[in-house]
């Protein structure tokens, strides 16, 4: 389905469950202790804030070649970024889009968790234009025993959706993913 400079994802059928899944493997293998723990991270991360707009993890684990894995939901709808090709979104859909993205933030940040790369390729949005939001690799889990993978001072992110402080590797928050929120916004209002 695709490929990042951390893994590759494959489409693939879940025997047990009798439903279509993503299978997301990790590059390096498990003895790369830092990116197995962000793997981890993730599985962890979008596990821990359930809501129907957030992609469900299924399963995580090792390749027989010691290489991590995640199964993952399949989303069977174009990216917003695939949307935005076309141009800016009419108004009402954005708002209906924007609703539905702040609605699973919402989830996330009250399970603890700021996503830290929200950006346009990491929502899926339906015919009905309910996004759901994928991608938990840069996520943040914050709380009373979440062990931090990030230094400070290291910019994690995209960019073009980076809040300020995030782009100078300072501490964020969940205020971090509303200013992405808002590029996202912008961008489908403007279409660039």
């Amino acid at each position: 389905l695709g490929h990042g400079g951390l893994g590759v994802v494959y489409r693939a059928g879940h025997q047990v469950l009798e439903r279509p899944v993503a299978i997301k493997v990790l590059h390096a293998p498990a003895h790369d202790t830092t990116s197995t723990a962000r793997f981890l991270r993730e599985a962890r991360a979008a596990s821990r804030a359930k809501h129907a707009g957030i992609v469900d993890i299924l399963e995580f684990g090792l390749c027989l070649y010691g290489r991590p894995y995640l199964v993952i939901e399949i989303v069977e709808a174009p990216t917003l970024e695939k949307r935005l090709e076309k141009g800016a979104l009419p108004l009402d859909e954005v708002l209906t889009i924007a609703h539905s993205i702040a609605s699973a933030l919402g989830a996330a940040h009250e399970g603890g968790v700021v996503h830290r790369d929200l950006k346009p390729s990491n929502i899926f949005v339906d015919d009905d234009l309910s996004a759901k939001i994928s991608d938990f690799g840069a996520a943040k889990m914050v709380g009373v025993g979440v062990p931090a993978l990030t230094q400070e001072g290291v910019a994690v992110g995209t960019p073009h959706y980076m809040s300020p402080e995030q782009a100078r590797g300072q501490p964020v928050d969940r205020r971090t993913d509303l200013y992405a929120l808002g590029c996202v916004v912008y961008e489908m209002v403007v279409g660039a």
